[in-house]
Formats: structure tokens, sequence, C-alpha cells
């Protein structure tokens, strides 16, 4: 069964951020990342490009656009509406979902092409 997807308003986060990755026992200060998420295997960090923790594997630049108002927890396909244009030109994604909302970062050099693939598929800022 094919569905319409939600169409979603974004604002884009002012700062160009690293995803970073530590020992998933590694101590790390929070208070400057946009993310943080440990599991048994590994610790992963969401952060500016400035404040990396020493030491970190790290991936980026990455912008980071999220979704504005509150999104209920029983509302279904915003990912899906949001990664959908960006699968169909290619664009690598990195998610990650908040209590309110969900934020979606591309590569900063395909910044332009995400904008572009979102406004054409019906999405504003």
């Amino acid at each position: 069964m094919n569905r319409e997807l939600p169409l979603t308003a974004l604002s884009e986060l002012d700062d160009v951020f690293v995803v970073a990755r530590l020992d998933p026992t590694a101590d790390v200060d929070a208070h400057d990342a946009l993310s943080v998420t440990r599991t048994e295997r590994e610790l992963s960090i969401v952060c500016p490009r400035s404040r990396v923790p020493v030491g970190a594997a790290t991936d980026g630049p990455w912008t980071a656009f999220y979704t504005d108002g509150t999104i209920a927890f029983d509302t279904t396909g915003i990912v899906a509406g949001l990664t959908l244009p960006l699968a169909n030109i290619q664009c690598p994604v990195f998610v990650i979902s908040t209590f309110d909302g969900d934020l979606i970062l591309v590569p900063t050099n395909r910044r332009a092409d995400a904008i572009n693939a979102w406004t054409k598929s019906g999405h504003t800022f």
C-alpha cells in the first residue's frame, strides 16, 4: 500500500558538526554535544567540529536540519519523508531522533543538493 509521506518544515542549525566515535567506556563532557549515544559497542557523539573529543575517530563535516514543531510519537513517515528525497539523489544522511523531533544531517558539501531535493518534494524552510 502506497501512502503520502508527511511534509515537514525544517530549520538549519548554525554550526557545522562531526560524528565522533569513542570507546564505549570513555568519559566525555557532553555539554556541547548535539547528541550522545552509548551502546555496548561504542560511544557516538555528534558535536560541533570545534569540540571533537581527543582521540575520537570522526566523520564530517555535516550540516544539521531540525524538524520544526513537536512531532507526536504516533506520527509515522516523518523520517521516511525526509530521507527518501535524499536517497533519490544519493545523498548520505545521519538521523538523530529526540523526544520532540528529528534531526537530519547531510554532508556539508551536499547541503545545497539536500535543500533543493527537499524543496522539490514540498518540504519548507
